[in-house]
């Protein structure tokens, strides 16, 4: 008997020792569900939720590359100046200090701010690319949770941010590299112009259309005849988006030469002028006054421009024709807020207020900027409001969320920028000025794609 009461005793004991161990790893999962997950940074580990001291006075530095907002109005200065004075009042505990400056000069400062581990706590990007690891810092952790598991932003505008697993900046909004047309000298050419705006046009449908635009009594379509974004933004609209994936060159010789005999035919079919340097200078101009069917590439500036000057039913916004069988494709440029930890590291709750600020800039009041141009905001929320601020047709709204669907933006790669910037100044740019007389596209293709293939770097290098 005694042996089996001291067997009733252990047991007890370890029941009651395992029942104490049950509690202790409750109480360790609910806090670390408290706690959630943290997020390395170089050599610093940032909780996401650390809590914002109210009685701390914070000073945030803001770098912004400079948006125009030609005919909005108002400056981007401006617009600024208010957003910040807004997160101000409810912050008031903090100091924002901005700087607005051209986007070359802008990223030229912050790499060389990189260097020195000082870069600002966020910087507002036309072209955000993943700069540094050690001090660039993920935002997906700093996400409010989403109800009911719908997201926060357009899919597009989130994979575009999207490396190794982590989002690398606040998407703000995707702007659209265009064709410009004028609706009644494209009428009676068989185009239907709403169709192809909403879903794209091919390129037999683009040359048919292209050369009776105006009854085949005027040019049909007028290019810069040694923008790179020319050949850029039709190689993407056929599927071929980035010339550079994972440092080797993705562009094919065939998908070359299949946009080369598109744009050889264009110039033996659609009546441009004999003179191409000069048409180029005078392109815009003629469009206004309606002397060209159609104009390319179209910037989002120039976009907005043209927005402004042409009565709102008579101008059409295309995208880049693709060739037939092809998936549909838009080129893109992607605006975003990306965030910054420094040496000395300033503290988690520093680097949540960045993150607070970031998310302030891109809400709501956002989607006026975007509207100025022919964009969309990444936010699903405020896609209303840019609807009712936009200066186009409903129709012109329905064609850019849909194109928001098929954007293509660059790599966030900042080495794969370097080497395509280069591979635009000294390959793409005289390759095409020799395009134009050329009866032989393949020989044309071919040569262009050997120059392309040269300019990639050494794996390495």
């Amino acid at each position: 008997m005694a042996r089996i009461s001291t067997n009733g005793r252990q047991g007890r004991a370890l029941l009651a020792g395992l029942g104490l161990l049950v509690l202790m790893g409750l109480g360790v999962a609910l806090w670390l569900a408290r706690a959630g997950p943290t997020v390395r940074v170089g050599e610093v580990t940032i909780d996401p939720r650390a809590p914002i001291n109210p009685e701390r006075t914070y000073r945030l530095i803001l770098w912004e590359e400079n948006v125009v907002l030609s005919g909005a109005g108002t400056t981007y200065r401006t617009f600024l100046e208010d957003r910040v004075e807004a997160f101000r009042e409810v912050h008031p505990n903090v100091t924002v200090e901005f700087q607005l400056l051209p986007p070359g000069e802008a990223v030229n400062r912050l790499e060389g701010a990189l260097a020195s581990g000082r870069p600002p706590d966020v910087y507002g990007s036309l072209s955000p690319r993943l700069f540094d690891r050690n001090y660039q810092v993920p935002v997906d952790a700093f996400l409010p949770r989403a109800r009911d598991g719908e997201p926060h932003f357009l899919p597009a505008a989130w994979e575009a941010l999207t490396a190794d697993g982590q989002v690398w900046g606040w998407p703000r909004w995707i702007r659209f590299i265009t064709w410009a047309g004028r609706r009644s000298l494209l009428a009676g050419t068989g185009l239907d112009v709403d169709q192809a705006a909403q879903e794209g046009w091919t390129f037999p449908q683009a040359l048919a259309s292209l050369a009776q635009a105006g009854g085949g009594q005027m040019p049909g379509l007028l290019v810069h005849p040694q923008e790179p974004e020319l050949v850029r933004s039709l190689m993407a609209a056929g599927g071929h988006g980035l010339m550079l994936q994972e440092g080797s060159l993705a562009w094919s010789q065939d998908a070359i030469e299949e946009v080369a005999a598109f744009l050889v035919a264009a110039r033996q079919q659609t009546r441009m002028p004999r003179n191409l340097e000069a048409a180029a200078r005078e392109r815009v101009a003629r469009f206004l006054q309606g002397r060209v069917g159609v104009i390319t590439p179209v910037r989002p500036e120039l976009a907005a421009h043209l927005l402004r000057t042409v009565p709102r039913e008579e101008l059409v916004l295309l995208p880049p024709p693709r060739p037939e069988g092809s998936p549909f494709h838009v080129p893109a440029d992607l605006a975003a807020y990306l965030v910054f930890r420094q040496t000395p590291y300033q503290g988690d709750d520093q680097t949540r207020l960045a993150m607070e600020l970031a998310r302030f800039l891109i809400q709501s009041k956002d989607a006026w900027v975007s509207s100025q141009f022919p964009a969309v905001p990444a936010l699903l929320s405020d896609q209303a409001l840019w609807q009712r601020e936009a200066p186009w047709p409903e129709a012109t709204s329905q064609a850019l969320l849909r194109w928001a669907e098929a954007a293509v933006t660059p790599s966030l790669d900042p080495d794969e920028a370097a080497v395509l910037r280069q591979m635009d100044d000294q390959v793409l740019a005289p390759w095409l000025a020799r395009l134009w007389d050329e009866e032989a596209p393949s020989a044309w293709a071919a040569g262009l794609y050997q120059a392309l293939l040269d300019q990639v770097p050494e794996p390495g290098g």
